[in-house]
Parts: structure tokens; sequence; C-alpha cells
């Protein structure tokens, strides 16, 4: 399973006020007590293997590409991913915002993030709708 980062999770989970998180997502971000971060399946939890490990307390959802996607759905918006090659000849992942009104016409500025993974793309897109105030 692939998920955003850990930095653009937790960003993004401090900025969006889901409190439907964590919880939703198959996977998790949990402090281990050794204030390491790991990356944990819900089923983890239930499993044998979980027991004598010990966790912290804190924990951000771990935000994969379909979870975000059915997130922002609702709003109507006009977003897309892509595999970019830039003009230095580089190549990552770019999730757009394009506004536009029922007849077509532009409303408003259009919003890029660029990552090496989809998920972060997608992930970083919804920071900055979040910080344009657009969600």
């Amino acid at each position: 399973m692939s998920t955003a980062s850990l930095e653009n999770s937790k960003r993004l989970y401090e900025l969006s006020g889901w409190d439907d998180m964590p919880g939703e997502t198959s996977y998790d971000w949990h402090n281990m007590v050794n204030d390491e971060w790991e990356l944990l399946e819900k089923t983890f939890f239930s499993s044998d293997a979980a027991k004598g490990r010990h966790l912290a307390e804190k924990l951000y959802p771990a935000y994969d590409a379909g979870y975000l996607l059915r997130k922002l759905e609702p709003l109507e918006l006009q977003s897309c991913i892509n595999y970019c090659q830039h003009y230095d000849g580089s190549r990552n992942y770019c999730a757009s915002y394009d506004p536009f009104n029922v007849e077509d016409q532009e409303t408003g500025k259009a919003i890029f993030a660029y990552a090496d993974t989809p998920e972060d793309a997608l992930c970083l897109l919804a920071i900055k709708l979040f910080e344009e105030g657009v969600l």
C-alpha cells in the first residue's frame, strides 16, 4: 500500500480538521516508544505480531490516493494527477486544481502540487487548497 509521507500526512491532518481520522484509512503512522514513526496496517493490532509492542499515544492517518480522491470528490473540484517531465529533464507527479464554473469559464487560479509519489502530490494539493481557502 502506498501512502503519503508522514510529514505531509501530519500537516494535512492538522490543517484539515477531518475528525473522522485516524480510523478511515487502512494504515496509520504510529509514534513508537523510541520516538521513531512506523507505518502500520489497521489489522496489525489484532494480530499476534502486535503482542508485546509498545506504541505511543500519538498517531496520524496515512493518506492513500483513494482516500484523498474520495475526500476531494464531493467538492466538485476539477482536479487531475499526471506524471510530468520538466524542462530540466526531471520527472515527478503533478496534482492540479483548475476551477471552472458551469459555463466552463475560469473563475479562479489554478493550483499545482508536485511530488515524487501520486499520494504526496494529492496530499500537497489538499494542503494548498486548505491554505488558499478553497477547502
